[in-house]
């Protein structure tokens, strides 16, 4: 077994030989099985150990683990997470927390020892766990491929080498070598739609099909998962790359030019580049997509995040109401929801129109203080570039036909005395350039949905 792990490694390009690793160790025969074939490979493990505080036997399992590592002279990592508070802190259910708190931790724990990889036990039953639970809840081309055998995980790769393998081949190996591992009830517990799959859908499979069943569903999720790296894949970075022509949003006329399954898939390629924290669910993707045949201005909204309709364009972005006042060095940039905005000092240009409404030149004797960027408030006003009498922010914006769905947090350039302008909408007289000023202060915007 240990050799047809080996090779699996190999084939796949998990490790390198003798590289540092940590191993995500829940106590069960998977993780422990592969923690002592890695060992006897000759890879450097690194042991991180996920107590939930979910069950009463998990104290005894910490304490296993920690034993067992000690044992063999291992460094061990435990972690308690406070599991529930997460789970309804962040909507989520239980299983999911700990899903997120269990990867965020493997990666901590790499980051502090130095590996670059992170392996975890799933195995070949799994695999076809997993590809039925697609099915059953509705997937494409990228959930009839299942697991990987290695992901991104933050800084980190996830690699899974024993995915080659069988539950039942593993519960031999450890009994072969006489390892201790610790049984989780709740893997049996059929309320869980995984147990439920692992205790009654796939023995009726086997029952009526024979035991190699899951092994044809792991090799058809490997087929798929070819097919998905030679040619979809590359096709699907073309067609966001084409829709992509502003920043964070996706272009109108490409993308419905797209076939209509295209469509949707570039729609969920821009949610995981661009609003990672968005719901990612078919109805949340129709729901995004149908903007696209929505008048302007229509938007979808996500705790901070929102998601419009612009005239030529799906804008993806944060809301600019997480926007605070943020110091506008000079010369220096300022990042935000609604864009960006820099700063930089130059010779004074022999024309002093700017070429576009989201660039302006300042005279830096104006400035009172520091220069800031922040949302507009009630009651902001300036004496507007050409004007003698002082004007409403608000009135402003309502002149220049601002769509209501950016209005709210438009941003503005300011300084301890006031705004000193609306940004792509108007200067204040005071930012006026002087005869005898030679240098000069250049600000450009770039809003998120491009100039």
């Amino acid at each position: 077994m240990q050799e047809r792990v080996q090779a699996y490694i190999e084939q796949h390009r998990l490790l390198s030989a003798g590289e540092r690793v940590v191993v995500g160790v829940s106590g069960g025969v998977d993780s422990v099985v592969l923690l002592d074939v890695l060992q006897q490979l000759g890879y450097e493990v690194v042991v991180a150990h996920m107590n939930y505080a979910l069950r009463t036997e998990a104290v005894d399992e910490a304490q296993g683990v920690r034993a067992m590592c000690e044992a063999a002279g291992l460094s061990c990592f435990v972690s308690r997470p406070a599991t529930q508070e997460r789970a309804a802190a962040q909507q989520q259910s239980v299983q999911e927390a700990a899903r997120h708190l269990r990867y965020d931790f493997f990666q901590a724990v790499a980051a502090e020892v130095g590996a670059a990889q992170v392996a975890v036990g799933h195995h070949r039953d799994d695999q076809a766990e997993t590809l039925l639970l697609h099915l059953i809840r509705g997937t494409g081309l990228e959930g009839l491929a299942g697991m990987p055998p290695q992901r991104r995980l933050g800084a980190v790769t996830l690699v899974r080498p024993l995915l080659g393998c069988t539950r039942a081949e593993i519960v031999a190996y450890a009994a072969e070598k006489g390892l201790r591992w610790w049984e989780d009830a709740s893997n049996a517990d059929e309320k869980y739609a995984r147990s439920f799959i692992r205790h009654q859908v796939l023995p009726l499979l086997q029952e009526k099909y024979g035991t190699a069943v899951s092994g044809r569903f792991a090799q058809t999720a490997a087929q798929v998962r070819g097919y998905l790296e030679a040619d979809f894949l590359p096709t699907l970075a073309r067609h966001f790359s084409a829709c992509t022509t502003a920043p964070r949003s996706l272009d109108l006329d490409k993308l419905l030019a797209l076939p209509t399954v295209w469509q949707g898939r570039v729609v969920l390629e821009a949610l995981k580049t661009w609003v990672p924290d968005w719901p990612r669910t078919a109805e949340q993707v129709a729901q995004v997509r149908a903007l696209a045949d929505a008048q302007p201005g229509k938007r979808l909204v996500w705790e901070s995040f929102v998601i419009w309709r612009d005239r030529q364009r799906l804008v993806f972005g944060e809301s600019s109401r997480r926007d605070t006042a943020t110091e506008l060095p000079i010369p220096g940039k300022w990042e935000g929801g609604w864009g960006e905005v820099a700063a930089t000092s130059i010779p004074r240009p022999f024309s002093l129109k700017p070429s576009n409404p989201y660039t302006i030149y300042l005279d830096p004797t104006c400035l009172r203080g520091t220069a800031q960027v922040r949302p507009w408030q009630d009651g902001d006003r300036l004496v507007p570039f050409g004007r003698r009498s002082e004007k409403l922010v608000s009135d402003l914006l309502t002149d220049a036909k601002v769509p209501s769905h950016h209005r709210a947090g438009w941003p503005v350039l300011a300084d301890d005395e006031g705004v000193l302008w609306v940004i792509g909408v108007r200067p204040a007289e005071r930012t006026r350039l002087g005869a005898d000023v030679a240098d000069i202060i250049k600000i450009e915007s770039i809003p998120a949905w491009g100039a």
